[in-house]
C-alpha cells in the first residue's frame, strides 16, 4: 500500500508537477516573445503562433490537472516544434531559436511515454532539427534582423533554454532523491509495527560495535518475546495477533529514549539497544516494558486480551571486548531463560571478561 502511494506520488510529482513547470516557463517565454514580434518586428504571424503557445501551455497545464499526462505532452511537443520551425524557417539560426529543439528533446524524457514512444519522438524531433539545417543553411533569413537585435534574440534564447533545462534536471534530482530515500526507508522499516526490521537492525548493531573502541560507552541490549503468541494467533487469528503486535510496538517506542534503537527482530520478537550509565537503568527500562504490557488489555474489535512479555537484558561495560554476534547469543540465552523459568519476567546479565 505504502509502496502503491510513493508511486502515485512520484509519477504527480513527475508527469504533472515538473511538466507544469515547462509549460509555465514555455507559456512565459511565449508570451513575451508575442509581445516582442508584434511591437518589435511588427510580425503579426510569429506574434499568433506565440499567443498559440500561450493557449496551448494553458491546455497542457488542464490536461495534467485531469491527468491526461501523455496527450499534454504530445500536444504540447508538436506544437512548439511547429512554432520553433516557423520562427528558425522566418529568422535564421542566428535568432537562437535551434536551442528550443535541446529543451523539447530534454522534455520527452520526462514524459510518461513508453521507451518506444520516446524514441519514436526523439527520432522525429531529430529529423526535424536536420531538416531545418539543410533548409537553411545557404538561405538568406526571410526576416533580416539588425545585428543587435539577432544578438539579443539569441542570447536571449539560449539563457531561457539553459535555464529551463537547468531546472527540470535540478528538480528530477530531488524528486528522485526523495523517492529514493522514502523507499529506502520503507525497506529497512517493518510494515506492521513501523519499527526498524531485522535487515535494518542487524546493520545498525555491526555498526555500533565497529564505534565502541572509540566511544567507550556502557551498551545495554534488551531481547523481548510475547509469550504464548502462536496460543493467540490460533485462538483469535492472525489480524488480532497483528493488532496486539502493533500495540507492543507502541508500549517499546513510548519507553525508548531519543537515542535508542528499537526494532522488530521477527515474529513475536523484538530488540532494544540502549546506552545507559550503570546496571540498575538498563534492568529499570526492562522491567518498566514488562509490568506495562502485563497491565496492560490489549484490545482487538472490542476484545481485550492480557499478553506479558520475556526479556533478556545484557549490560556489556566499554572495557568488554566483544562482537556483535556474541552480545546477541548471550542475550538470547537470556531471554531462553526468561521463558523457560515461567515467562513474564525479565533475567538480566552484566558481561563479564571472559577467563
Amino acid at each position: 500500500m505504502e509502496q502503491h502511494r510513493l508511486k502515485i506520488q512520484f509519477e504527480t510529482e513527475q508527469y504533472r508537477n515538473q511538466a507544469n513547470l515547462v509549460y509555465l516557463g514555455t507559456l512565459l517565454f511565449s508570451a513575451l516573445l508575442s509581445l516582442f514580434f508584434f511591437f518589435g518586428l511588427n510580425n503579426l504571424f510569429l506574434a499568433s503562433l506565440n499567443v498559440g503557445a500561450v493557449l496551448v501551455s494553458v491546455l497542457a497545464i488542464y490536461l495534467n490537472r485531469i491527468q491526461r499526462y501523455g496527450l499534454g505532452s504530445l500536444i504540447y511537443l508538436v506544437y512548439v516544434t511547429i512554432v520553433t520551425f516557423a520562427e528558425i524557417d522566418l529568422l535564421g539560426f542566428s535568432s537562437g531559436f535551434h536551442y528550443i529543439f535541446f529543451s523539447l528533446g530534454a522534455l520527452i524524457m520526462y514524459t510518461n511515454w513508453s521507451i518506444q514512444e520516446k524514441s519514436i519522438a526523439t527520432f522525429m524531433l531529430i529529423s526535424v532539427f536536420v531538416t531545418l539545417v539543410i533548409r537553411t543553411v545557404d538561405q538568406v533569413p526571410q526576416l533580416v534582423l539588425s545585428h543587435t537585435i539577432a544578438i539579443a534574440l539569441h542570447i536571449f534564447n539560449a539563457s531561457m533554454n539553459m535555464v529551463g533545462v537547468a531546472n527540470s534536471a535540478n528538480y528530477y534530482i530531488g524528486i528522485t532523491t526523495r523517492a529514493h530515500k522514502k523507499i529506502s526507508t520503507l525497506a529497512m522499516r517493518d510494515y506492521l509495527t513501523h519499527l526498524m526490521n531485522r535487515t535494518a537492525f542487524d546493520d545498525y548493531i555491526a555498526d555500533v560495535f565497529k564505534a565502541r573502541p572509540k566511544e567507550k560507552e556502557t551498551l545495554g541490549l534488551l531481547f523481548l518475546d510475547i509469550d504464548h503468541f502462536k496460543k493467540i494467533n490460533d485462538t483469535c487469528g492472525h489480524l488480532c495477533g497483528d493488532e496486539i503486535l502493533r500495540q507492543f510496538a507502541t508500549i517499546l517506542q513510548k519507553n525508548i529514549g531519543d537515542t535508542d534503537y528499537a526494532a522488530r527482530y521477527g515474529g513475536e520478537e523484538f530488540v532494544l539497544v540502549t546506552k545507559v550509565d550503570h546496571p540498575e537503568q538498563l534492568q529499570s527500562i526492562a522491567e518498566q516494558i514488562r509490568k506495562e504490557v502485563d497491565s496492560m488489555n490489549f484490545v482487538y474489535e472490542e476484545q481485550t486480551k492480557h499478553v506479558s512479555v520475556s526479556i533478556g537484558a545484557l549490560l556489556i561495560p566499554p572495557d568488554i571486548k566483544t562482537n556483535h554476534h556474541q552480545a546477541l547469543q548471550h542475550v538470547d540465552h537470556l531471554l531462553y531463560k526468561a521463558k523457560s523459568e515461567g515467562r513474564n519476567q525479565v533475567v538480566f546479565e552484566k558481561m563479564e571478561p571472559a577467563e
